[in-house]
């Protein structure tokens, strides 16, 4: 088994390295060990998708993706799919097929979102991936109910289009460089999965759950949460593989997952803006709206980030679990009441996401000392003036005898 797998990734490299270019050469074998770990779906409990995606065209995105399928179990070039035609695809596989969407951002608008990200792309968890349809065989039967397990490995190519970032996270991202070598040679699909068919027939051989024990046994990766879910079966077959490959996979990972991911930047966002409303409230126990929004986008301002919309800092500040609320505010000296925010709601984000700042402004100050409360009865409370009046009274007494 594992000469058989080291010499298909080997064959797949290759393969992959003679019709494309890509900005990270690492990536050629991260691609072939992500097809080769397509034969083995049985084993993983969660697969990431593969996203391909380039700034300008003709760069390599579609012909990655079809070079991949020419190296993938199952592969099905969706072309332009329905949701149900999908499902059906799906439910009558004998193995799971690898999907390649093609343009993919027609699959990110708003009245393709629900569908698409929730079902197709916002999960990467093989076990809870389920749609129910309601099916009947023949035209004159009851209807009844049917599920299928949707989750499917999915190659989805675009140019850089507004992905939401939980779709990111569940990806490889893999970003290609036009290419202008003349001499690059042109893909013939049918031709080449006929060649890396002769390597994949050994591997058909051994059962789908082939790594299903094995990933339990799996050293430690030194990677937390979603990114080892997502580098799991990778590291694992790359292991099983041994030598340089293992070696190479786990460094691989450990450098993709340390780059800046869209849920990092967004993470940071909402941090600068939980720091921006505790700037807000230094000196105010309540906000209107508006003012709260200014103050925040006033501070991302300053430090270095775009302004957001009035709806996303709200939408921000709901996604904390605060929401606003009537309250009589002073505007100009006088009380109206408006929709606002109150400091005091705020509180325990602020113990959570910005403590140093809290308690910065929580240092007990030493006591003063008494003054006169010269402010009110008009006495001059300079020091010249309290030095003058106690020499006065020491002269005082001093000339009683006391």
């Amino acid at each position: 088994m594992q000469e058989d797998l080291r010499s298909y990734v080997e064959a797949v490299e290759d393969h992959l390295r003679t019709y494309v270019t890509i900005a990270d050469d690492s990536a050629f074998k991260v691609c072939a060990v992500w097809c080769a770990a397509t034969y083995f779906m049985e084993s993983w409990s969660f697969y990431p998708h593969m996203y391909i995606r380039a700034p300008m065209p003709e760069s390599g995105k579609s012909v990655l993706a079809k070079a991949m399928l020419c190296a993938v179990e199952n592969p099905y070039n969706a072309g332009g799919p329905t949701f149900a035609s999908l499902i059906d695809k799906i439910g009558q596989a004998e193995t799971k097929p690898t999907i390649f969407l093609d343009e993919a951002h027609q699959y990110f608008g708003h009245q393709a979102q629900q569908k698409w990200e929730t079902f197709f792309l916002n999960t990467f968890d093989i076990k809870t991936a389920v749609e129910t349809k309601q099916v009947r065989v023949n035209k004159g039967d009851s209807w009844g109910a049917r599920d299928t397990d949707i989750f499917v490995p999915v190659i989805f190519a675009s140019n850089p289009c507004n992905i939401r970032s939980n779709v990111l996270s569940r990806c490889l991202t893999i970003d290609m460089l036009r290419n202008n070598k003349k001499d690059r040679k042109r893909l013939n699909e049918r031709t080449q999965r006929e060649y890396l068919e002769t390597f994949a027939k050994k591997l058909k051989d051994s059962p789908g759950d082939y790594f299903k024990d094995y990933m339990d046994t799996t050293a430690e990766t030194g990677l937390m949460g979603r990114n080892e879910n997502i580098w799991l079966p990778l590291i694992a077959l790359a292991d099983c593989i041994g030598g340089q490959w293992s070696l190479d996979i786990r460094s691989i990972a450990l450098e993709w997952s340390q780059r800046d991911t869209p849920q990092d930047e967004e993470a940071d966002i909402t941090q600068m803006l939980i720091e921006g409303c505790f700037n807000s409230f230094r000196e105010a126990d309540q906000l209107k709206s508006q003012d709260l929004i200014k103050s925040v986008n006033n501070y991302l301002r300053e430090e270095g980030i775009e302004g957001l919309k009035d709806t996303q800092v709200v939408s921000q500040i709901k996604a904390l679990g605060i929401r606003s609320t009537q309250l009589w505010i002073e505007v100009d000296g006088e009380k109206k009441n408006l929709r606002g925010y109150k400091r005091e709601k705020f509180l325990p984000i602020f113990s959570a996401y910005c403590p140093d700042l809290l308690e910065e402004v929580q240092v007990v100050e030493p006591i003063k000392a008494i003054k006169p409360d010269v402010l009110q009865n008009g006495h001059d409370d300079s020091q010249t003036h309290v030095s003058e009046a106690l020499a006065l009274a020491r002269r005082s007494l001093t000339n009683k005898g006391l």
